[in-house]
């Protein structure tokens, strides 16, 4: 979205895309080719819809990003070694994801505050790496 759109027109210009789509997605025109442009109307039309609600919950304060799921492995940088975690929950309070509790492979839990993502917890081993001999974010 562009910085000089306001979130009014970008909704209404996804609105606009929306039933441009479904109009060509209800036509049907039978033809070569035309299943595919209909076929492709239609997953466009529930990708806009899906775009729309993400915009909508956005605009709202509603949406939030995750860096990656609940299961997924990190790397916690502590006592200058790397410990290979789980995340176990995402803590996430009105101005946004403030914790993320681990689960290491040597049975500990532990709560990081989000802000470390990237200074002490990484989402590669090579990251990890990285930030262990020095060399900073990646």
């Amino acid at each position: 979205m562009s910085d000089k759109m306001s979130h009014e027109s970008y909704l209404q210009r996804i609105e606009d895309c929306q039933k441009t789509l479904s109009e060509i997605s209800e036509s049907k025109i039978l033809g070569d080719g035309t299943q595919q442009t209909w076929a492709c109307g239609i997953t466009a039309h529930h990708l806009l819809t899906d775009l729309t609600e993400f915009a909508k919950a956005k605009a709202e304060g509603r949406l939030v990003v995750l860096p990656c799921k609940v299961g997924d492995t990190v790397y916690a940088v502590t006592k200058r070694e790397i410990v290979h975690c789980k995340i176990v929950e995402f803590t996430v309070k009105e101005n946004g994801i403030s914790f993320v509790r681990l689960f290491s492979s040597d049975d500990r839990l532990a709560d990081f505050q989000y802000y470390h993502f990237c200074k002490t917890v990484f989402l590669t081993r090579e990251a990890a790496e990285q930030a262990l001999a020095g060399g900073g974010e990646k």
